[in-house]
């Protein structure tokens, strides 16, 4: 049997030395033609009790929540029907049809979605075994949020290894270092990961913008650009990532093992509401309560379907690169 990526990975830590350039070269492009067919529709309970129901890609389609349109894809979340307050509002989880193990993923957005008092919009992976298999925040935020919060998620590092974003090699402002899911302290909450803030980000434009993941065994890089600051090379089959410049996030395998963490990463994008953390009392008390007059997260989400108008996607396309 050949051996896991845990175990090679573990080995190959201690000879570590300087990191070269990485080739790529396109090997596949997600976008109208073909988009729902490399995504399959998510319609479980949401896995962090937000106040939504995933649809099957039947209903997405009918409700027009999920539809290509001018060449593009647009997900979002239903924004005309006032709900029973216990009634989740219906939006869309996508997931990849394959997971992945390194790769170059860049994605082109026309539109991102806007920031709203109980909104969730993420653009992210994770692995099969949660947080132990790894997770990466590409896109997050919530409620009136207006910059991007990328983060990394790992297992325990009693049996996974240390996993710190220490800030160097990135422009992005560290909130959190310990990338551990397990460890909290007085300034990081279980759950929370390694977190970074990020002003430079499109975090929700209207005119949408670039967001890119590198990761190979030697470090994961996070880009994000708007349209008039790209680089020249972004459509190429082949682009060198050298040029890019400073990424926006960067953990590197001397601060943390990348393939004893990250493993079997599915894509994933979405739109959720409320939930935790979103939607926990304290969170909305101090975001969001004063500012929509309503008591609970819930409540506002299924009563002012409007003001979700633009809280969606659309997407130019998702290209993976090996």
């Amino acid at each position: 049997m050949a051996p896991s990526l845990r175990s090679v990975g573990a080995a190959a830590l201690a000879c570590v030395g300087s990191v070269s350039a990485k080739q790529w070269y396109l090997a596949d492009t997600y976008d109208a033609s073909n988009f729902f067919d490399k995504f399959t529709f998510f319609s479980d309970a949401d896995p962090n009790s937000g106040h939504v129901v995933y649809q099957t890609q039947a209903k997405a389609e009918a409700l027009g929540l999920a539809k290509c349109e001018d060449d593009q894809v647009y997900l979002g979340p239903d924004s005309t029907n006032v709900l029973d307050e216990n009634t989740g509002r219906p939006s869309v989880r996508l997931h990849s049809a394959s997971p992945y193990n390194h790769g170059l993923f860049i994605a082109r957005f026309s539109h991102l979605p806007q920031a709203a008092c109980g909104s969730w919009p993420a653009f992210w992976t994770v692995g099969n075994t949660w947080p132990d298999d790894g997770e990466i925040d590409i896109i997050e935020g919530w409620n009136l949020q207006t910059t991007n919060a990328p983060a990394f998620h790992v297992g325990d590092s009693s049996e996974f290894g240390t996993c710190k974003l220490d800030g160097s090699g990135q422009t992005a402002t560290v909130e959190t270092p310990n990338c551990d899911n397990t460890y909290s302290d007085d300034s990081q909450s279980l759950n929370q990961g390694c977190t970074g803030t990020d002003s430079a980000a499109p975090y929700g434009s209207s005119d949408g913008g670039v967001y890119a993941l590198e990761w190979t065994d030697s470090y994961i890089k996070l880009f994000a650009w708007t349209w008039d600051n790209i680089p020249d090379n972004l459509d190429s089959s082949e682009p060198d990532t050298d040029s890019w410049g400073t990424p926006n996030m960067y953990l590197p395998n001397n601060n943390c093992d990348i393939d004893n963490h990250f493993i079997d990463q599915t894509l994933i994008i979405n739109i959720a509401f409320c939930g935790n953390p979103v939607g926990n009392d304290d969170v909305w008390a101090a975001a969001c309560s004063a500012k929509t007059g309503y008591d609970t997260c819930n409540a506002y989400v299924s009563a002012k379907p409007e003001d979700f108008a633009n809280t969606y996607f659309r997407i130019k396309d998702i290209r993976y690169f090996k």
